[in-house]
């Protein structure tokens, strides 16, 4: 592209995207794509292969940051870094849902619970209001990346990329509640039990919310190429590359592969006794370990 203002940087941002730090995300989430798939293998949970594509698509998107600061196809590779940045945490959203499903199928709740009976389905739910909102986003990417886009096609794909964000949001909170009436539900020692994974979403949830948030500020402003959240870098860089960057660090970190095998439900009253001193081992990788109470059917001693 040469001859028109398109070809100028300071037609998109009023900044110099920083090489250094494009190339040390694209390199870093590549590496936690690796290491992710490397865990959903070793542990045979393939959900885990979500926090893959998400982990390449965020380093997709610092390529194309990349290679806009490099002046390369300044249109093209500017539209491709805002969808593809904008849509990945679609991605680490449905882990998330999934992770949590998972919790609950593993935990000890009564079957006859809401949340034991649907929460293997939870994360259909959870997903596919994400999918709706990532239709919208796409159909508003198309919109602007179009060829003969004009002025008013970029302003109306904005702002229906900004409804989608509302929405992703909206489901992201929901989705907030039903973790937390969940964790509340669960058994003390589970609690115990499942706290690295759970603080593993805390961080995830809060991370991701923090950057929604960021992104539906940005948008609401009313011009892609300028505004308080286009004026500098580091607002990208620290609500999204280190934000997504952090909760890939934890996720992988407190892996749901080394959850323990899935428990059965044991009515009060019905257990086996349980020896006061029995210890239960979470895994092989923390080896910790937890008291549980005594069984209520346990005989005293005379």
């Amino acid at each position: 592209m040469t001859g028109g203002p398109n070809d100028d940087l300071d037609f998109y941002y009023p900044y110099h995207p920083s090489i250094v730090a494009e190339s040390i995300f694209l390199a870093t989430f590549f590496v936690y794509g690796a290491i992710f798939t490397y865990q959903a293998i070793k542990y045979k949970k393939y959900y885990i292969l979500m926090m893959t594509l998400f982990a390449c698509a965020e380093g997709g998107g610092y390529i194309a940051r990349l290679l806009f600061a490099e002046k390369f196809e300044l249109k093209n590779t500017y539209l491709s870094q805002i969808i593809i940045l904008v849509l990945s945490p679609n991605i680490i959203q449905a882990y998330m849902y999934t992770a949590t499903a998972d919790l609950i199928t593993w935990s000890n709740l009564d079957p006859t619970t809401w949340f034991k009976r649907h929460g293997p389905h939870l994360p259909t739910y959870f997903i596919l209001t994400d999918f709706l909102c990532l239709v919208i986003q796409g159909a508003a990417g198309g919109i602007m990346g179009s060829p003969n886009a004009t002025k008013q096609d970029v302003d109306n794909g904005r702002i229906v990329i900004l409804i989608g964000l509302i929405l992703q949001l909206a489901s992201l909170t929901l989705f907030v509640f039903v973790l937390v009436y969940f964790v509340r539900a669960a058994p003390e020692v589970e609690k115990d039990l499942m706290k690295d994974y759970l603080n593993a979403l805390y961080i995830g949830i809060t991370l991701v919310v923090i950057r929604n948030i960021y992104r539906v500020a940005e948008f609401a402003e009313g011009s892609m190429t300028s505004g308080a959240f286009n004026e500098k870098e580091v607002y990208v860089l620290l609500a999204d590359a280190v934000a997504m960057w952090i909760s890939c660090f934890f996720f992988a970190y407190w892996s749901m592969g080394t959850l323990p095998e899935n428990q059965k439900y044991d009515p009060v009253g019905t257990s086996t006794p349980v020896d006061k001193a029995q210890k239960v081992i979470v895994s092989s990788k923390h080896q910790k370990e937890v008291e549980l109470p005594p069984s209520s059917s346990t005989s005293e001693e005379v």
